[in-house]
């Protein structure tokens, strides 16, 4: 569930929950404890009333004088009274009615051996009534209790409304705290996410409290700070043995292109001349995964030597249109050329050049004979795009994302007796990135391909 995914609702929730469970009780015990004070309360007068009754009746024999007194004087105060007064026998059983209220319109109030309490309906209405036994008489008493019982219906009413009101409020109050309280947290995570290889150097903003979202935030620090420390030595590293084997690697091939030059046309000879121009196409493979690699430490400590200057794509795809069409001449492959805008851009045209090339001579390589490759130029809004379009092979969608990581390759469309080395389209990504740009790839298999470079367009005054 979505919500699930959001610490913050998860927080107020959980404050909304347990608040609902303690107003839940809250109002019960409430509303138990209100209810049974109320009728506690009119159970006492009655008890009271039926006592002075019962004193009356022992000094008076005369009952019904005195339940007619007793009624009279109740509804004066009471306005309403239920009053019923039943002779009792020797062995326990009623006898006839010796008095009844008027007001109870000829029904019959309980009667008990025991002093007993209780809600009942009379003349639709609740009354509350209570029973008394004394050795001659049973006695019953009550009084309307339609007050009480619409308090208490206001009081569930009440609480009806307020709980849901209060959890509402809660929720949104817990949300909001929460929110403020993981403010922190979401300012490290936008700023995590800006952290690549690229600026290791940065840090997550530091929270000013310790607590422990800021010693969270000092750990992810410090692990920023071991990786930026490791990358330097791997980049150091990579940098350092790139220069060290460039030269061993141009004397060996020197020196077996000297031996190469020794040697004659004799038989006998011959294949050795083999083997030392095979062992030549290897050391250049080597001498360029070197360049490669040299190419690619310095880019990522930002230390690639970028000649910018303003350049117009059309003139460069112009000028390198000759060499592409000696890359696709071994197969048959034409080349056109679409420049539907002039753009102007800032960067290195050598190296725009060369990133130009090589997609090309992929897109050669993984083309079949006779086919057509398209290099397009526009303009979308502010940026110019670079398209080179094939009808090759294409790339399966699980290696789209992939083909831009070092010594990537997609199965047998990127081996290695395709003389590749796996490194020019991250060379590439490295490049564009360094130009502010992007590149990306829309292919599907045995459709073709389409890579597309993004550069922004330069600001002329």
């Amino acid at each position: 569930m979505p919500w699930r995914r959001s610490i913050r609702l998860q927080l107020a929730a959980a404050i909304t929950g347990s608040l609902a469970v303690i107003l839940t009780l809250a109002t019960l015990i409430s509303y138990i404890t209100v209810s049974n004070m109320l009728f506690r309360s009119v159970d006492e007068t009655l008890s009271r009333r039926m006592q002075f009754l019962s004193e009356y009746l022992d000094k008076n024999p005369n009952v019904t004088t005195v339940a007619q007194k007793f009624y009279h004087d109740s509804v004066a105060i009471d306005q309403t009274v239920y009053l019923q007064i039943v002779a009792r026998n020797d062995n326990g059983v009623t006898g006839p009615v010796i008095f009844t209220a008027p007001a109870l319109s000829g029904q019959r109030l309980p009667i008990s051996l025991l002093r007993t309490s209780g809600t009942i309906k009379l003349l639709h209405e609740d009354a509350r009534y209570l029973t008394f036994a004394s050795s001659w008489y049973y006695m019953t008493v009550a009084v309307p209790v339609g007050d009480i019982e619409e308090s208490l219906r206001a009081l569930r009413i009440t609480f009806a409304i307020a709980v849901p009101i209060s959890l509402i409020i809660t929720l949104l109050v817990g949300y909001t705290i929460a929110r403020r309280g993981l403010r922190p947290i979401d300012n490290a995570t936008a700023a995590a996410r800006r952290i690549t290889s690229q600026n290791l150097r940065e840090r997550l903003p530091a929270p000013r409290n310790n607590d422990e979202v800021g010693r969270l935030v000092q750990t992810m620090n410090a692990m920023i700070g071991r990786l930026e420390e490791s990358f330097n030595s791997i980049s150091e590293f990579t940098t350092n043995a790139a220069h060290e084997l460039r030269t061993p690697l141009t004397i060996l091939r020197g020196e077996m292109e000297i031996e190469l030059r020794k040697l004659n046309h004799s038989p006998e000879q011959q294949t050795q001349k083999t083997l030392i121009q095979s062992n030549i196409e290897e050391v250049n493979r080597l001498i360029r995964i070197v360049e490669n690699l040299f190419t690619l430490s310095r880019a990522d400590s930002k230390e690639l030597a970028l000649s910018l200057r303003e350049v117009k794509l059309g003139d460069l795809l112009e000028k390198l249109r000759g060499k592409a069409e000696i890359l696709a001449s071994s197969k048959t492959i034409t080349v056109q050329l679409d420049i539907q805008n002039e753009c102007m851009v800032i960067g290195d045209a050598e190296m725009l050049t060369q990133i130009v090339l090589n997609i090309t001579e992929n897109a050669v390589k993984y083309s079949p004979k006779g086919s057509e490759i398209v290099i397009r130029l526009q303009r979308h809004h502010d940026d110019a795009v670079v398209s080179i379009i094939d009808k090759g092979i294409g790339i399966e969608e699980e290696h789209k994302e992939k083909i831009f990581e070092r010594f990537y390759r997609a199965d047998k469309a990127r081996s290695r007796a395709e003389g590749g080395t796996g490194l020019g389209l991250a060379i590439a990504h490295s490049i564009i990135k360094a130009h502010n740009g992007t590149i990306r790839v829309e292919s599907a298999a045995a459709q073709g391909s389409k890579f597309i470079i993004t550069l922004p367009l330069a600001m002329i005054e």
